[in-house]
């Protein structure tokens, strides 16, 4: 469409420009001619010639030349007394203002196109989405793109008033491996990662590119920064390497995982096939009161391996298979769990202080209930002799952090074995009841709520279980169901 209106356009002015010949031809012959007047009218003939070199630019000359050579044949053909001098003049003016339109016309033109080039570069400019700046070899800053403004935190016009090094400077202004420092020594590209700060003292990391920006004349005037925002990648890349750490963790946990289920399934299995030889012995020798013992050794043999079996399986569900979560205070799972307990408090003597005003949570209400009951009961297995055994239920905040904690007056546990606790079917004391998986099966509980748990104790000095638990309203990375 745009074509053919620009033919359209240029067929009008072809007929205007013919109808403006025709008056001015029968002009000369009417002034000429018919009345003898050989100049006046002649100040026609410069509104064809100064349209068409508005139209034409410089090829519009050949209507002034044209013009020129038919006012000048005209009066020799004519006779008309006129002297050939001024008609020299005259048409040489004509040429001449022909070629004066032509030429600031054609500048105007320039001119019009470069303000309009300099407008879509700087269009261009301002919409990269990197961050951009012009610097000059003294560090002055030419200018700055939208992108650098939004990024550095000052404006375009106030950044333009700057030295490089006073707006959005990183580590390396000023220095041997300053970019423009490279540049001018000889170096035709700079890239490097950099940290940028902004005014108010806040660093983005980003990717440098720098290059040289030369003049019309071959000239180095300064360079060209690109900087782009890697923000993102760096948080990506922080996650992938936590993730990285999270499944090396989680390797690491299956390996010892697999070597304590072996090793601690096969000592009741040593113990049912040592027995089951003497068995078959004693039955040989016909001794039945043996024969009764042995049966009895065996069968504790494989009540152990259920209960070890039972408390892996126990441990292997947890974030398979689980209830939805809710938001619940806390104080509700704490007087849950002190009811499902209630007995073997009571026939311990054990007093239970619980704290008031404990915030609300967002979990598996059964499987916290579960963490809870856990902890009172191993707490009351390992008081020892303690006259008066108390345990603490209470909370506090550190930081951003909310620990619960369950503490008492116990016989502690030495600061080597912290950790060693958490193992499963690690014993404190090989003696005491259970399959000692039920800190590790507690602990599982909590890390897949997205919290930690750890104990702080000296041997004789009572025991402290503390664990933290996201509170209602934290956005976490995962919730129980997802997992």
């Amino acid at each position: 469409m745009g074509i053919k209106i620009e033919g359209r356009e240029e067929k009008y002015k072809i007929i205007v420009m013919a109808t403006l010949l025709a008056d001015a031809c029968l002009l000369t012959y009417y002034f000429h001619a018919l009345r003898g007047i050989g100049t006046v009218f002649t100040h026609f003939f410069y509104i064809p010639i100064i349209l068409a070199s508005l139209w034409w630019k410089r090829k519009g000359l050949v209507v002034a030349i044209f013009l020129a050579v038919f006012l000048i044949c005209s009066h020799i053909f004519l006779r008309l007394g006129v002297e050939a001098t001024n008609d020299c003049l005259r048409a040489i003016a004509f040429i001449g203002i022909g070629f004066t339109v032509a030429t600031l016309s054609e500048r105007i033109e320039k001119a019009k196109a470069i303000k309009l080039a300099y407008a879509e570069l700087d269009q261009i400019f301002n919409t990269v989405a990197n961050g951009l700046r012009l610097i000059d070899k003294d560090f002055n800053v030419l200018r700055v793109n939208e992108t650098f403004s939004t990024l550095s935190g000052i404006s375009r016009y106030e950044a333009m008033s700057k030295k490089c090094h006073e707006v959005f400077h990183s580590h390396l202004c000023h220095t041997p491996g300053c970019p423009l420092t490279l540049i001018l020594g000889g170096e035709e590209r700079v890239e490097c990662e950099v940290e940028k700060e902004r005014n108010d003292g806040t660093r983005i990391p980003g990717f440098l590119t720098v290059t040289p920006f030369w003049g019309h004349d071959d000239r180095l005037i300064g360079i060209v920064e690109d900087f782009m925002d890697i923000t993102e990648r760096k948080r990506a890349e922080k996650e992938r390497e936590h993730l990285i750490k999270e499944l090396e963790d989680k390797n690491a946990d299956m390996e010892r995982f697999t070597y304590t289920v072996s090793h601690d399934l096969r000592s009741p299995l040593f113990t049912i096939q040592g027995f089951a030889n003497v068995l078959r012995e004693d039955l040989k020798r016909n001794e039945r009161e043996k024969v009764e013992d042995n049966l009895k050794f065996i069968e504790n043999a494989a009540t152990k391996m259920d209960h070890l079996l039972s408390a892996t399986l126990e441990l292997s569900r947890i974030g398979r298979v689980a209830n939805p979560s809710e938001d619940v205070p806390f104080g509700e799972i704490i007087q849950e769990a002190r009811e499902q307990t209630a007995e073997q408090i009571k026939s311990s003597g054990v007093e239970l202080s619980v704290a008031e005003d404990f915030p609300a949570v967002y979990v598996d209400r059964m499987r916290l209930v579960e963490v809870l009951v856990n902890l009172i009961a191993n707490s009351i297995n390992y008081m020892g002799e303690q006259s008066h055994p108390k345990i603490d239920i209470d909370y506090r905040v550190d930081g951003e952090e909310t620990v619960f904690f369950l503490k008492d007056n116990g016989i502690g546990i030495d600061k080597s074995q912290h950790e060693k606790v958490f193992e499963l079917f690690y014993k404190v004391d090989k003696s005491s009841k259970g399959t000692g998986a039920g800190l590790a099966i507690v602990k599982r509980i909590i890390e897949v709520h997205g919290g930690r748990m750890w104990i702080e104790s000296e041997k004789g000095k009572g025991c402290t279980v503390c664990f933290t638990i996201p509170k209602i309203g934290k956005k976490r990375d995962k919730t129980w169901q997802n997992i």
